[in-house]
């Protein structure tokens, strides 16, 4: 795909996705400490860390800010150059692992109904 695709998708799927609700939280009792050659993260409650490159940390500091997934992607898209597609697959696959480790969680999803 070319560079122009790639900027044409990044355009439609943020304008689609931008404000949609944030997609995971940082779990409780985990800390992170960043710098310029990445992160630490430290999960309290089990005693463990985990390092993080650059690029981990920057998506790490999205989801503490409570940016959505397309939110996420966007940003590496356009600090990293990479095209949407290839943020988004490793940027899923990051997040899962993250959650499966317990870093973070999915919140339920708010109801509409009174």
């Amino acid at each position: 795909m070319s560079l122009s695709q790639c900027l044409q998708t990044l355009l439609l799927t943020f304008h689609v996705n931008e404000l949609g609700p944030p997609m995971y939280r940082v779990s409780e009792g985990i800390r992170s400490t960043h710098g310029q050659d990445g992160a630490v993260v430290l999960d309290i409650r089990e005693g463990r860390f985990l390092r993080l490159n650059r690029s981990g940390s920057m998506i790490f500091q999205l989801i503490e800010r409570a940016q959505t997934q397309s939110q996420i992607v966007a940003t590496l898209v356009q600090e990293c150059g990479v095209c949407w597609e290839v943020a988004q697959a490793d940027v899923i696959k990051f997040l899962r692992s993250l959650e499966q480790l317990g870093l973070i969680y999915q919140p339920p999803a708010e109801c509409g109904h009174a």
